[in-house]
């Protein structure tokens, strides 16, 4: 066995081919080994290092550090043998940059200096590039700011002869939180967008895909703001048709006869042009233009003509109108002058620490104008009056009357086809309940 063996090593030592990969191989090994412990020393930049920043004590004094941590790496030089060095043997990871805030006391930019050091024996770090950073500190704050649509091609369109009346933006406000020092200068929130010509001339509603600018701060200020949307920013350019309708007006406190019989009146003018979103053919389209409301308090017996001041606001008002003239026909119905009477005054609200006395002659309530017709008004005395006179304002005890308006119904079924005219207010002594 031992003789087989022996003979095995003596036919494998005198082999030429085996002798000759076995001394290229013991050739290599004895090269890595010298070349490893006797090996010059030689540099590495290592790039795209994250920096460690502590911001403990800023934090602990209310304020927080504003700076890109995507953005922040450290390129890092370091010497060392080759073998130690190397891709292979020193990773990125190995190394590690830190840099600290020290005490915060106001809202300032600081620069913070790296130190570096190699998590591995015989490498030395050679350069730090940057050697610092800036970094801005300032106490958090939120606020809540409202977002306005914006075309960045609009002036480009509006050449083209292109107009857009309405722009929705989607969201309409939006809540920011940042440093307090830049949350004050925000002056606007824009949602910008642009409109391609191909969705022109305009079919349907539209929807650009936006994002959002803040005026009065810049690149870097931004660059430090938080804020959340629900769904993508975008602004909705509603379908706009227009239509030709006739305008009409409400008329309110008018007596019952006139819920079923409105009383004849006309408008002038008497149509506008109304925009709406939708098409033509959709039954958003609206039939008439409501121009405001009149108080039947305000309409005697005769022909009245009131005035109403167009609504500039209103952005579905397309005719250029300033004021709306209405003339009401109420000459059928007559009139008459009754005399109130204390016997039918209550006032409101009432008072478990003061007693009222109102002083109608003082206050010219002995001339309430009645209006109806006239078979009606012959139905109609003081006693059908009810005066309920508002004392809310009067809280204080006083020698002197005190002036307080006064809301005059009248009692009776003659009333379904009469009303109070005017305003009327009455003179009212306040006086102490005795204990």
């Amino acid at each position: 066995m031992n003789k087989n063996h022996k003979s095995f090593f003596e036919r494998l030592f005198f082999n030429n081919k085996f002798l000759m990969v076995f001394s290229l191989l013991l050739a290599i090994v004895l090269w890595a080994i010298v070349k490893a412990n006797y090996s010059e020393t030689t540099t590495r930049v290592i790039t795209g290092v994250k920096p460690s920043i502590d911001i403990s004590l800023a934090e602990g004094s209310g304020y927080k550090a504003y700076y890109d941590k995507n953005a922040m790496t450290v390129d890092v030089t370091v010497s060392g043998r080759t073998y130690d060095i190397n891709a292979y043997s020193l990773k990125e990871s190995d190394i590690s940059v830190k840099a600290t805030s020290g005490y915060v006391n106001n809202a300032e930019t600081k620069t913070l200096k790296f130190s570096a050091e190699a998590d591995k024996a015989g490498v030395k770090i050679v350069k730090i590039s940057p050697k610092s950073a800036k970094i801005f500190f300032d106490r958090e704050q939120s606020a809540q700011f409202d977002v306005k649509p914006r075309l960045k091609n609009s002036d480009e369109l509006t050449q083209k002869g292109y107009q857009f009346e309405t722009l929705l933006p989607n969201p309409t406000t939006i809540s920011v939180t940042g440093p307090a020092t830049v949350i004050s200068k925000i002056e606007n929130v824009y949602l910008d967008a642009n409109l391609s010509e191909k969705l022109l001339p305009q079919k349907d509603v539209i929807e650009l895909q936006g994002s959002l600018s803040f005026e009065g701060l810049s690149e870097e200020e931004t660059g430090y703001l938080e804020y959340k949307t629900d769904n993508p920013p975008q602004i909705i350019i509603p379908y706009i048709s227009k239509a030709e309708v006739p305008t009409e007006v409400k008329f309110i406190n008018q007596p019952r006869f006139f819920d079923e019989h409105p009383p004849k009146y006309s408008i002038s003018p008497a149509n506008v042009t109304v925009s709406y979103s939708g098409s033509e053919e959709e039954s958003a389209a609206p039939t008439s233009y409501m121009i405001g409301t009149i108080d039947f308090s305000t309409l005697k017996n005769g022909v009245n003509t009131v005035k109403i001041d167009a609504d500039n606001q209103d952005a579905s008002l397309s005719s250029d109108v300033n004021q709306f003239k209405v003339t009401v026909d109420l000459s059928s119905f007559s009139s008459k002058t009754i005399d109130a009477t204390a016997s039918n005054v209550f006032f409101q609200p009432q008072s478990t620490e003061f007693e009222y006395e109102a002083l109608l002659q003082d206050a010219g309530l002995n001339k309430v104008k009645v209006i109806g017709s006239a078979q009606d008004l012959e139905n109609i005395s003081a006693e059908n009056l009810q005066l309920v006179i508002d004392v809310s304002d009067l809280s204080a005890a006083s020698d002197t009357a005190k002036s307080a308006n006064v809301n005059i119904t009248i009692q009776s079924e003659a009333s379904r086809n009469c009303w109070i005219y005017g305003n009327y207010k009455a003179n009212v002594l306040v006086k102490e309940k005795a204990n």
